[in-house]
Formats: C-alpha cells, structure tokens, sequence
C-alpha cells in the first residue's frame, strides 16, 4: 500500500486485510501504541468504535523502527 496519510488509504487497507490479503503500509509515527490510536482518529467519531473492531479482527503486528543520532553527528542510524 505504501504510506497511509488519509481516511481512504487506511480505509482501503482495513477492507484489503478484511477479505484475507496481506496488507503492508507506513505510517510516520513515534510508537506502536501512537500508530493504532492514529489510524482510529482519522475515522470520524461515530465510525471509530467499528474501526477498532476491525483493527481487533485484522491487525497482526505493529513494527516500530527508531533512528538515532550517529556517534559523529553526521546522520542517523537505526536503533
């Protein structure tokens, strides 16, 4: 899928997974627990709690990667 940034994308993600395919995607956040509550949020209140159902019922992992400071200040490095 690529970079989920809108209701639609993540819309189509929860569908593509709900009928048995393997969705991957990215999303720009700073944790597991952040990326979960992210992808509720962008559903309109009255839609999230079925959103969460979905999640429940789809959802087999949350991969987090965090970049650090190189020793020498030049870039960043995988933690």
């Amino acid at each position: 899928i690529g970079e989920m940034r809108d209701l639609e994308t993540i819309a189509a993600a929860l569908t593509i997974a709900e009928t048995g395919h393997l969705a991957l995607a990215t999303l720009h956040t700073n944790s597991a627990a952040e990326t979960i509550n992210r992808i509720i949020d962008v559903f309109p209140s009255h839609q999230q709690s079925q959103v969460r159902a979905q999640l429940a019922f789809v959802l087999e992992g949350v991969i987090t990667q965090t970049l650090l400071p190189r020793k020498n200040r030049s870039g960043r490095i995988a933690a």
